[in-house]
């Protein structure tokens, strides 16, 4: 899906973040500077509206590889950036959680 401005952009991640469940996973791919981090910052800030949570600035981890985002006693929202990470080897070592079959409950 190709999103060409920050409304639909803004639109869509919304309606993906009113559907979303405990456990839900999205995967955003595409070249750096395509709006992966602007549409999860939509998603997030939807969610944390939602939750009476402050907005938080979201920015993209690629550094850090993993941001968390508290979005009540049972639910966080994990963003996750793998850019500068090439081989499968580094991304186990760097989160050997990510690949596991069970997520914490209440992860998105």
């Amino acid at each position: 899906m190709e999103l060409k401005s920050l409304d639909s952009t803004k639109k869509v991640a919304e309606a993906i973040a009113i559907n979303l469940k405990p456990n839900d996973f999205i995967l955003l791919s595409g070249t750096l500077g395509a709006g992966k981090t602007t549409f999860a910052r939509f998603l997030i800030h939807y969610l944390q509206q939602k939750n009476q949570y402050p907005l938080e600035e979201i920015l993209s981890p690629t550094f850090n590889i993993v941001q968390y985002y508290e979005l009540g006693k049972t639910l966080k929202v994990a963003h996750y950036d793998f850019y500068r990470l090439k081989k499968e080897k580094e991304r186990k070592m760097n989160n050997p959680d990510f690949e596991s079959q069970e997520r914490p409950p209440g992860n998105a």
